[in-house]
């Protein structure tokens, strides 16, 4: 499956990046890799906008469920625009629209306290062992004195996906010295499980 060649190429790069290695990083993966000798990110920001066309449902709305949209949802990723016809995507996808930024966040929050994080993926996508053993092996590398993404833009992008922007910050330690990363990143999520398939570096 795809999300599983992507994520040795994003973890590979990061020790590389660790043992001192500079060049450019892969352009797919989970975050990780160097942008420069400053580490500072590029002025074009990856984003997802999206639009509803059409209106939403009408009548009372209890307090604090939202509105479920109609119409045709379109959403830009990575230059393109993604349409979604609302009335098709089920209730899962929704629920996990909402809790995607969460889930991304709680995720980078377990790498940095260099835990578990089988849990995070759909793992009928991605391979546990493999997983497992790539994200041992940056514990091993590199320490992360510092590492944060900004507040997730998720948008829903198919029937069964949820796609998420966002820009990764992380000060890595290797051998005493520090190296800064500063990379925007989009993230699929699975709508049904809302775990994590695969990760892209955003253009």
């Amino acid at each position: 499956m795809r999300a599983v060649r992507l994520l040795p190429v994003l973890l590979v790069a990061v020790v590389l990046i660790a043992n001192g290695c500079t060049g450019q990083s892969p352009t797919t993966g989970t975050p990780g890799g160097e942008q420069g000798a400053t580490g500072t990110s590029s002025s074009s920001t990856s984003s997802i906008s999206t639009e509803t066309g059409g209106q939403t449902q009408t009548g009372e709305t209890p307090a604090g469920v939202e509105e479920k949209p109609s119409g045709v949802m379109t959403a830009e990723v990575f230059n393109r625009t993604l349409a979604v016809n609302a009335s098709l995507v089920p209730d899962s996808t929704f629920d996990c629209l909402s809790k995607g930024p969460g889930l991304i966040k709680a995720y980078y929050s377990a790498v940095k306290d260099e835990k578990n994080v089988s849990g995070f993926f759909d793992l009928s996508v991605v391979d546990e062992e493999s997983l497992v053993e790539l994200h041992e092996a940056l514990y091993r590398a590199v320490d992360f004195r510092e590492l944060s993404v900004s507040e997730p833009n998720c948008s829903v992008v198919s029937t069964n996906l949820v796609a998420c922007s966002y820009h990764y910050s992380a000060v890595l330690v290797k051998d005493g010295r520090e190296k800064t990363i500063e990379r925007d990143y989009v993230t699929f999520l699975a709508g049904d499980s809302c775990k994590i398939v695969w990760t892209e570096e955003g253009e």
